[in-house]
């Protein structure tokens, strides 16, 4: 005997309502743990470092909505108990839009697809690593049929954030996750709407990198969305997330404490090579770019004066060296430093390795690669030679987390508020665009209607008197419509709004559609 008809939840409408609501419970569950859920397959291989992570993010472990505050940390309670409370009023009111029926939002139309030093080995992260973001951009583009498309890489990440206005985001989301998947191995997560504003939020903010807090992440976050646009796969949409999330990131590091101390990959390979030798010891620097420069001045500062700086344009080598009052050699002499170095650093961008085993010495040599894509070869017949990548910097960017676990806590509330900010913004563009094609429309109706006028009653001389008089009809009316359609915004109707755009920017074919002999004065909006 079968099991008795319920109720068809379909056409109710409340099955649809239902599923809001529970694709909303993540979020809140994910305010309430300072977290963003990253929906990622599989444990991660250093999951039981990552189950101890302080930045506020994911992996921290609070209680209930108010958190723990670790032991000897300062929780600024008032100003992070203001900024949790008003982030989670905003994650509130769009579980309250989602259970009542509620439209989209625009910022559902986000959607973004990565790997990180979490999930990816250095050798993946190296694999995905696009020689020309932009054209590999226009690619995804046109391959994933999304509407805007961005990249953003690092040494620690690789990332694609789209942009559909149409056509569902999370689709598109999974065939560029297999996309990811093909090149790089599994493990990719996707984010979509709310949930990844919010990660890029924090990501320019510092709170997703290995060294939480740094710096460099906020002009890569910028330099990605201006490499997106110039290639033309970018458009006013990702170029206001990205706008939105460079100020996001400032304003974190200008409010919170979460930047000060060791904050980049540069601070801590410096830290890793203090904590080993002492500053007595022979070094090499290989590379004199951004990143090269950074290590060479952190050498100093940290009281290593026996420092050699490598670089295959000497020029540039021996400019940072004289600056910093070390030496410099040209790369072809690289085979001798590394034979009188007690260590090296290695920060190169290149296709190929620049150091291979056979240019390795017998004697002792500590070797420390921060390049992506590994510029060190792994030696198998060096039994003195220790060859250490970025993934060995984890324990001591672990580290860093823990010392910032209050500070970023205030930043990953921040983010939220920024986020809820950001997404009043985009409803606010609509109804201001609505509101745009609502003044034109009304200008084109009043300009035909005038000249109707004029030309019926014979007096021209009456222009201006009848130009005003309209003008002032038109904007007398048109002001509570105005109001109506800015409150449709603010409650986040996106879709009558998208309809009602439609309706106004329709062809003038209705516009003055009264025949020529009809001589009353419509004045049809």
């Amino acid at each position: 005997m079968g099991m008795p008809a319920g109720p068809n939840l379909r056409e109710s409408g409340l099955g649809a309502k239902l599923k809001a609501m529970l694709r909303a419970l993540p979020s809140i569950y994910a305010y309430c743990a300072g977290h963003v859920p990253r929906r990622r397959p599989g444990p991660s291989p250093r999951n039981a470092r990552e189950r101890r992570g302080a930045s506020g993010d994911r992996r921290m472990r609070t209680r209930g909505c108010g958190g723990r505050v670790p032991r000897g940390a300062k929780p600024h309670l008032a100003g992070a108990a203001r900024l949790r409370a008003n982030a989670f009023k905003q994650v509130l009111a769009r579980t309250a839009v989602a259970v009542a029926g509620g439209r989209p939002s625009p910022i559902d139309g986000y959607a973004c697809v990565g790997v990180d030093f979490r999930s990816a080995s250095t050798e993946v992260l190296s694999a995905l690593q696009e020689p020309d973001p932009g054209a590999a951009a226009t690619r995804l583009l046109e391959e994933l049929g999304a509407d805007e498309v961005a990249i953003l890489q690092t040494c620690n990440r690789f990332e694609v954030y789209l942009y559909s206005r149409s056509r569902d985001p999370m689709a598109q989301a999974a065939r560029l996750r297999e996309i990811i998947g093909r090149r790089g191995g599994g493990g990719a997560f996707a984010l979509a709407g709310f949930d990844a504003v919010v990660h890029l939020f924090r990501v320019a903010s510092g709170l997703e990198s290995m060294v939480v807090g740094e710096h460099e992440i906020l002009g890569q976050v910028r330099d990605a969305a201006e490499r997106a646009i110039e290639a033309g796969s970018a458009g006013p949409m990702l170029r206001m997330l990205f706008e939105r999330a460079v100020r996001v990131g400032r304003r974190v590091r200008t409010e919170t404490g979460v930047s000060r101390g060791s904050v980049s990959v540069a601070r801590l390979a410096v830290d890793m090579i203090s904590r080993r030798l002492s500053p007595g010891s022979r070094l090499l620097v290989i590379g004199a770019g951004h990143m090269g420069s950074l290590i060479a001045s952190y050498l100093r500062d940290a009281g290593f004066p026996d420092v050699t700086i490598a670089n295959r344009t000497f020029g540039r080598a021996a400019s940072l060296a004289s600056r910093l009052g070390y030496r410099a050699v040209p790369l072809e002499d690289l085979r001798r430093a590394l034979a009188s170095a007690d260590a090296a650093i290695v920060a190169v961008s290149s296709p190929s390795p620049v150091i291979t085993e056979d240019m390795m010495p017998a004697s002792d040599l500590l070797i420390l690669d921060v390049s992506v894509p590994r510029a060190v070869e792994r030696p198998s017949a060096r039994p003195t030679v220790q060859v250490l990548t970025i993934d060995d910097l984890v324990d001591l960017a672990e580290d860093n987390r823990l010392r910032r676990m209050a500070e970023a806590e205030r930043a990953a509330s921040i983010v939220m508020e920024e986020a809820g900010r950001f997404e009043g913004q985009l409803m606010g563009a609509i109804a201001d665009g609505v509101i745009r094609s609502l003044m034109e429309r009304a200008e084109r109706v009043r300009e035909l209607e005038l000249e109707r006028a004029l030309r019926i009653l014979g007096m021209e001389d009456g222009r201006g008197v009848l130009d005003a008089m309209t003008k002032a009809i038109v904007n007398k009316v048109s002001a509570p419509i105005i109001e109506m359609l800015r409150e449709l915004g603010r409650r986040g109707d996106a879709e009558l709004l998208e309809r009602l755009r439609g309706a106004l920017e329709a062809g003038p074919r209705e516009i003055g559609a009264s025949s020529e002999g009809d001589h009353s004065l419509p004045g049809n909006l």
